[in-house]
């Protein structure tokens, strides 16, 4: 039999993750069944749909299995399923998972899934490997006509049976993930709103042997080549005196190459802090410790029995930073009459604790949860609609009906510090070294994180956290070299006026009055935000246009800024997820259109032996830029954010949807694009690339005066060739007037730009500003 396994790319689906399900799965069966999996796309996250239903037609497997973990992947599961069914209505379509076993008649009703299996999967797909037939296995849930039948309750798995996950079966492709393992199942606690106890089938903890453990995790190693893992059990530290001690002191012996980050209970833990020296010589990194609250009242609601207070807790977490553990908490808001006051003083003592990060969330009732039963039979859920069960929303009526934006504030308040701003970006800089933690404070100053209500800040305050962070960020890694700028520089935007002091190209300090200054610039919140997070940005580009003005300074004020501001961003380049894919989209474009006979003979006709430039554009112009040469190397692949520019040779338009679904994975659907979508040429845009006259008489034609009414600046432009062939050009913009021409400009207070003619092909093409 051959099963292919899989799961579907969510809107949640941000941070990149190896799918363990499916390689535990698979290494139950792989010795009596021909198995693949999905894995992971170009950018960590699970595959889209199109890859999947390639992956599907290359393989034509037997059966399809599909893991829904949790509520917010049930519709992109579903929407999966239905494009697997219309590609082969014969292949049978099997679904598992936390959320599917607790929702199972709602997934058999979608006509897409013939069986779901319940509870834990190991043992149930066995049997049904061996016998070809769901109906037969124990733990299934299928229908016959208008009937639910469910064949009874799935097996609980041997922790000693289980295999090493299979993790052999993902390519070895040098990307980095957090992977995971197990040592435990089952958790003795029953938290209100979490639905493991009933996933395992009661509250017994069912625990691996040490040697088996150490076994699976050596062959895991070396299938992985160590690295960053975590563990996977749902209440790892419940018995910490023997299984805990065991496993540390077996990997403290064997000091493999591993740092595990576990999740575990603040009072499991407070009973053996003697164990710290212990954890933390064994690998242990990181914690996720469930508080969840810090009111013994609000804990009493969740059923999370608790016998300590906030001193015990920073005990522990003191404990923790002492040995090098790095701590996450889980935080519960929402519970009935919590106040906005008791979530700010939440978020001021997490602050205090100096916690690394905290993952603040909306009590959600989780279908299989005490928490949803309950609110299920009292009428208490406002939606169903599980794309909104992702702990940032509102579900319950009885939840303070602020309690979003209370939520939305406390985390706007701990993650736009400064500190944490310097922490998290300083690792930032290099796209090679991003984290997971990285993803946090772009999921609420990004784009890229689709969050649009918490895409910048909203106060003085606010603004005042994440420049004072960017400051930090910027003066320890900026090399100032020619940028050496002394200025006051006012920036009016959203009824605010905030001062920058730069002295010497450091910025020295951030903040709102009305004190003169050497240059005054006008623009909105949004146009400022994106300045800082979209790169490259050709910020005369945004001038020209009017989203920002610069006064009547003179330009021998406004070049300086702009060189200075140009160099800045070259270490701002912290848009997440674009780091993540745009590199892997460089190295394996050439691979594609080598293997593609098809799309080498589009690209071959369009672009011959020359560099080409292609766009493709949405209608809101976001572009993403593809640069090859000799139709088989791809030289480069970057975004522009609508404020920016960038000149190509050909075009084609498509759907800000599919633009997203590109840039967060979708490999293959770049390639239908590029394969079925016409090009439009621009010949004007094609001359810019060898003649630079193409390039400036053109600028005249785009000029809108209207809009350049506040803007003064000159730049004076030498560009040499490789046979010391120089041409002299000029730009000036004054009185909403613009002149531009060869030689020398008449005003010798301009700025002088010496450039190459390859830089300058690279300017016109979009891939540096001009002060790059």
């Amino acid at each position: 039999m051959k099963i292919y396994l899989c799961q579907a790319k969510s809107t949640e689906s941000r941070i990149p993750s190896i799918p363990y399900a499916q390689l535990a799965l698979a290494a139950q069966i792989e010795d009596i069944a021909d198995v693949r999996v999905s894995g992971y796309d170009e950018d960590g996250t699970h595959p889209g749909a199109d890859k999947i239903l390639k992956s599907i037609d290359c393989y034509q497997p037997d059966v399809v299995g599909i893991t829904i973990e949790y509520a917010v992947a049930a519709k992109a599961s579903l929407a999966l399923a239905k494009k697997i069914r219309q590609y082969n209505r014969d292949i049978p379509i099997i679904a598992g998972g936390h959320h599917a076993t607790f929702t199972w008649q709602e997934i058999l009703d979608s006509g897409c899934v013939d069986a779901v299996f319940l509870g834990e999967g190991e043992l149930s797909l066995r049997r049904f490997v061996e016998q070809g037939d769901y109906r037969s296995v124990p733990g299934v849930g299928y229908k016959k006509g208008s009937e639910y039948i469910c064949t009874g309750k799935s097996e609980l798995v041997s922790m000693d049976s289980l295999r090493p996950p299979a993790y052999h079966l993902l390519p070895n492709d040098g990307i980095q993930l957090l992977k995971g393992i197990e040592s435990s199942r089952g958790c003795p606690y029953n938290c209100d709103f979490c639905e493991t106890q009933n996933f395992f089938s009661g509250g017994k903890l069912r625990k691996m042997g040490t040697a088996q453990f150490m076994k699976n995790l050596k062959k895991t190693v070396e299938d992985t080549g160590g690295g960053n893992y975590l563990l996977l059990d749902d209440c790892f530290t419940a018995d910490m005196n023997t299984h805990v001690r065991n496993i540390a002191e077996a990997l403290k012996a064997e000091q493999m190459p591993v740092s595990i980050f576990l999740q575990g209970r603040v009072d499991n833990m407070l009973r053996h802090l003697d164990m710290m020296p212990l954890l933390a010589d064994a690998g242990f990194k990181a914690v996720l410790l469930g508080v969840e609250s810090i009111y013994q009242e609000r804990l009493t609601m969740m059923n999370k029995k608790a016998d300590y207070d906030r001193s015990a807790i920073r005990e522990l977490i003191n404990r923790c930073h002492d040995y090098g553990i790095a701590v996450w908490t889980s935080i519960v808001f929402g519970y009935p009459d919590e106040t906005q006051e008791m979530i700010d003083e939440t978020i001021e003592y997490l602050i205090s604790l100096g916690v690394e990060t905290a993952n603040l969330t909306i009590a959600t009732p989780i279908p299989g949860s005490a928490l949803f039963e309950r609110s299920l039979n009292e009428n208490q859920i406002v939606t169903l609609d599980y794309d909104k069960f992702n702990g940032m929303n509102r579900i319950l009526k009885s939840i303070p009906e602020k309690t979003t934006e209370w939520t939305d504030n406390a985390r706007r308040k701990f993650f736009l510090r400064p500190e944490f701003i310097r922490r998290i970006l300083g690792n930032v800089i290099d796209p090679s070294k991003v984290g997971i933690g990285s993803f946090m404070p772009a999921g609420f100053m990004s784009h890229s994180i689709r969050m649009p209500d918490q895409a910048r800040p909203r106060n003085r305050t606010e603004w005042l956290n994440v420049l004072n962070g960017l400051k930090l960020v910027l003066n320890d890694f900026m090399e100032c070299g020619e940028c050496l700028v002394t200025q006051r520089v006012a920036i009016n935007f959203d009824g605010m006026r905030m001062l920058w002091s730069i002295c010497n190209g450091r910025l020295e300090s951030i903040e709102f009055n009305e004190s003169p200054a050497d240059l005054e610039c006008t623009t909105n919140g949004k146009t400022f935000m994106d300045l800082l997070i979209w790169c490259p940005l050709d910020i005369v580009s945004i001038a020209i246009s009017g989203e920002i003005g610069f006064g009547d300074r003179g330009r021998d004020k406004v070049v300086p800024f702009i060189i200075w501001f140009s160099a800045c961003q070259k270490v701002l380049r912290w848009a997440i997820s674009m780091q993540l894919i745009v590199p892997v989209f460089r190295q394996t474009f050439s691979a594609w259109i080598k293997v593609d006979d098809e799309m080498r003979r589009k690209m071959t006709s369009i672009s011959a032996d020359e560099e080409t430039t292609l766009a493709i554009t949405t209608n809101d112009n976001f572009k993403l830029v593809i640069v090859w040469t000799n139709a088989e190397r791809c030289k480069e692949i970057f975004l522009v954010s609508p404020e920016g520019t960038c000149h190509y040779d050909y075009e084609c338009r498509i759907s800000g949807e599919e633009l997203d679904r590109i840039v967060t994975g979708g490999g293959d659907l770049l390639l239908e694009v590029l394969k079925k979508r016409t090009f439009v040429a621009s010949h004007a845009q094609r001359l810019l690339i060898t003649e630079p006259s193409a390039f400036f008489t053109s600028i005249k034609e785009k000029f809108i005066p209207e809009k350049a009414k506040n803007v003064d600046i000159g730049i004076q432009y030498e560009i040499r060739y490789d046979d010391t062939r120089q041409e002299d050009w000029f730009i000036s913009i004054r009185d909403s007037d613009l002149s531009v021409g060869s030689g020398t400009m008449p005003d010798n207070s301009t700025a002088t730009i010496r450039i190459e003619h390859p830089a300058f092909v690279e300017l016109v093409n979009g891939k540096s500003t001009p002060f790059e």
